[in-house]
């Protein structure tokens, strides 16, 4: 079954259920068309019946005939490319801080964990029974990195306006088998900064630029909730086949030019060197600590040689890394 649209001097748009395949048709003359596949869907794909979108961009001029090379030509397909590739960028890029308290009185800040290295996957529920499917598998998602990044992976479970008491969600939770590291019962943090509303609504934050890996409105699945997963911690610089340290800290932050106090916690041997960067990872000192034993470890860093400003330190144990940001303000 063909869906075809036919626009007099415009482009054709044509979605094709059988071959799962979207043509535009590009009427050059009455007998004459130039005809660009725009994408294919993935392999065993259910298209809907409706088109994905429906694009419509004059010719210059229908009269003329339009060679392949043609400036003209190349015009037309920048008008053609450009609003498809705005359709399938996410609604949001990037995170949005909130620093508020959970439902056990423990403040949280979302950038300050995810610039420690850590991915956070956050769910906003009703709650209601329709929600305790895509609840439970973000949490068993998270579980499932506990062993190979212990602490580094967190849930938050979210009330979803923010308009239920704390005491709904946390029995919600109790009676679904549902723990997380955080619930929260509060409008200080918006589900709205992700988009639409949605019941759920699924999201997976990380890395120094507090980029969204994932966003799911409704129900999720456990492998897309894992990959993105793996794509936060990969962007870290940990090494997950050599998961050797953790807890790494800096205080204090802001820090002065006096100095930090760096402190981290190694689980096996391992020679340490430590990197102080600019925000573009260009390297502007190097500290060789040398060899450690397992434990916890603290060292003083001079920071003499740097100005005011945004500034990474990397944390180098054996062939594992990690990074964190941290500032210089006097």
């Amino acid at each position: 079954e063909n869906i075809f649209s036919k626009i007099s001097g415009k482009i054709q748009y044509s979605y094709n259920q059988i071959d799962t395949k979207i043509i535009a048709t590009i009427p050059l003359s009455k007998s004459r068309s130039q005809k660009l596949r725009l994408f294919s869907f993935p392999k065993n794909h259910k298209p809907q019946r409706k088109p994905l979108a429906l694009i419509s961009v004059p010719l210059i001029n229908k009269n003329h005939f339009v060679t392949d090379n043609s400036t003209a030509m190349k015009k037309l397909f920048l008008l053609l490319f450009i609003p498809i590739f705005t359709l399938v960028l996410p609604a949001q890029q990037f995170a949005t801080n909130f620093n508020c308290n959970d439902c056990s009185n423990v403040n949280w800040d979302l950038f300050t964990e995810l610039e420690a290295g850590n991915v956070v996957v956050m769910c906003w529920v009703m709650p209601c029974s329709a929600c305790i499917p895509s609840a439970t598998i973000n949490m068993t998602t998270v579980q499932s990195f506990s062993a190979s990044y212990p602490g580094r992976v967190k849930y938050f479970l979210c009330d979803d306006t923010g308009n239920n008491s704390c005491s709904d969600i946390t029995t919600w939770a109790g009676n679904a088998a549902i723990t997380a590291d955080a619930m929260f019962a509060t409008s200080c943090i918006n589900w709205l900064d992700y988009g639409s509303p949605s019941m759920p609504k699924t999201v997976v934050l990380g890395g120094m630029d507090h980029h969204v890996y994932y966003l799911q409105n409704g129900e999720v699945n456990n492998h897309d909730v894992n990959i993105a997963v793996q794509n936060a911690l990969a962007e870290t610089g940990v090494d997950d086949h050599n998961n050797t340290f953790s807890g790494l800290g800096l205080f204090p932050n802001p820090a002065t030019t006096n100095g930090v106090e760096l402190c981290y916690t190694l689980i096996q041997p391992e020679n340490i060197i430590v990197e102080i960067q600019n925000p573009y990872g260009v390297k502007i000192s190097r500290f060789v600590i040398g060899d450690e034993n397992p434990g916890k470890h603290e060292h003083a860093l001079d920071l003499s040689m740097l100005s005011n400003g945004i500034y990474l330190i990397k944390l180098n144990v054996g062939n594992s890394s990690q990074t964190i940001k941290f500032i210089v303000a006097q």
